[in-house]
């Protein structure tokens, strides 16, 4: 039992020297491991020594110390804080700090250390970066929101856009900013900037690439690739490269599908636009820029070009116009698709109709039996489904998703069910993730909050 009463004092002893070493200071004692540094406490003061050197990093002068995640230490005395590199070197300069905040920990090079306010009576910021072995500082009247991926900030009233990695993307120039929120990974996640005379441009949040200029009273993002501009009363289309695909002369233009816009003249005559680059605008939709009307003769239908040329016989008991540049034509409760020379495309069907989910027609034949055919009246895809609920079903869960706009609508792809158990985890992960950095960023979305 001595033997074992030695040992146990033993431990005791080294176990207070180990608690002098390491003395706690709001869970200050962290180890920067890649650097040996630790915080160390001497008379009541607190300083920062290499543990294998024994050389003093920060003088042991300070009634405190943190340390900033693996990027250095703040040291306070005399109700402020200082920020040091792990070297040592003062960073903060000229800037002292009544409160900091530690965002949550980057393990990028380029990363923000923290966010200070040098007068607690004040909202204004200072948000000190690093970059490599450099540091810059930035001041902000306001950080007015954080998102997991930037800092909304204001500076002598105007907007702008700092990133979590510590870059001004949206300089603090404009009157004000709008997110769009993405609605795909690989989207850019955008930004609509509004300058002091309300002229509206696009931003990349990531990158800071200025899209589209800020030169237009409005800007809608029509799909992955196309922006609706509007300049006056008129609008227009231009894609990301911010060349204009559609003059800007028209009263209204409407997306109907990811390759198909409405487009209205300002003497209200309508027509049709292909976005679908494989396919192109060729003759047939020069032609169907409303060069042509669908008239009605002795209770029959047909289709007259403006110079008076007929294109489809006066036949039909109905015809109906489609984005794809082809009619439905129905003649004896049977219907069938018609090119614009009015040539048939297809056999009889018991019912076709458009289908803006696959931008395909969905034709039903004399067995009620459903299949997919394209605007060439190709049939791309036969079923033995009568039932057109269950065509609908199928046809949600096995088309490409191809149009998703920023305003939240969406086309779900659930092609691939098989990774449900994986997925399903991913999303708690992703749910933890961002509560995570909820919780790291909750003091500073009301920044007149308390720091640390």
């Amino acid at each position: 039992m001595k033997k074992y009463g030695w040992v146990l004092f033993i431990l005791i002893l080294h176990s207070l020297h180990l608690y002098s070493f390491y003395s706690p200071v709001h869970d200050s004692t962290k180890i920067i491991r890649n650097e040996k540094l630790i915080i160390k406490k001497k008379k009541g003061n607190y300083g920062v020594v290499n543990e294998y050197e024994n050389k003093v990093i920060i003088p042991i002068l300070y009634d405190k110390i943190k340390a900033i995640n693996d990027d250095g230490f703040a040291a306070y005395k005399e109700d402020q804080w200082i920020i040091y590199s792990k070297e040592g070197i003062i960073i903060s300069s000229p800037y002292t700090f009544e409160k900091i905040h530690v965002p949550i920990e980057n393990f990028n090079e380029n990363k923000i250390i923290i966010i200070g306010k040098p007068d607690k009576k004040l909202e204004s910021v200072v948000v000190l970066v690093s970059n490599k072995n450099d540091y810059t500082s930035y001041k902000y009247d306001k950080i007015l929101s954080i998102s997991p991926s930037y800092y909304h900030v204001q500076k002598n009233g105007l907007y702008g856009t700092l990133s979590i990695d510590g870059k001004e993307v949206i300089p603090p120039l404009y009157k004000s900013i709008e997110y769009m929120r993405p609605s795909r990974k690989e989207d850019p996640y955008l930004a609509k900037v509004f300058d002091s005379h309300n002229f509206v441009g696009m931003i990349n949040i990531n990158t800071g690439k200025v899209i589209i200029p800020v030169v237009w009273n409005e800007i809608i993002p029509l799909g992955k690739s196309f922006f609706k501009v509007k300049n006056g009363d008129k609008w227009g289309l231009i894609n990301y490269n911010n060349e204009e695909i559609l003059p800007i002369n028209y009263t209204n233009i409407v997306a109907l599908s990811s390759k198909f816009i409405k487009v209205q003249e300002e003497d209200g005559q309508i027509f049709f636009v292909s976005l679908d680059s494989s396919r192109g605008l060729g003759e047939d939709y020069l032609l169907s820029q409303n060069s042509y009307s669908i008239k009605q003769e002795n209770m029959k239908f047909g289709v007259v070009k403006n110079d008076g040329t007929l294109l489809v016989p006066f036949q039909y008991d109905h015809i109906e116009d489609t984005p794809q540049g082809v009619f439905i034509a129905t003649i004896e409760k049977r219907s069938k698709l018609l090119n614009l020379n009015g040539e048939e495309l297809t056999e009889n069907y018991l019912n076709i109709e458009f289908n803006e989910l696959s931008q395909n027609f969905l034709a039903q034949d004399s067995k009620k039996r459903w299949k997919i055919i394209n605007y060439k009246g190709e049939v791309l895809f036969s079923t033995e489904i009568t039932n057109k609920k269950k065509l609908l079903e199928l046809l949600n869960q096995t088309v490409e998703e191809e149009f998703t706009d920023y305003e939240g609508m969406s086309i779900k792809n659930d092609k691939d069910r098989k990774g449900w158990a994986s997925g399903i985890l991913a999303g708690i992960g992703t749910a933890f993730v961002y509560l995570a950095y909820a919780l790291g960023y909750v003091a500073v979305i009301l920044i007149n909050i308390n720091y640390y």
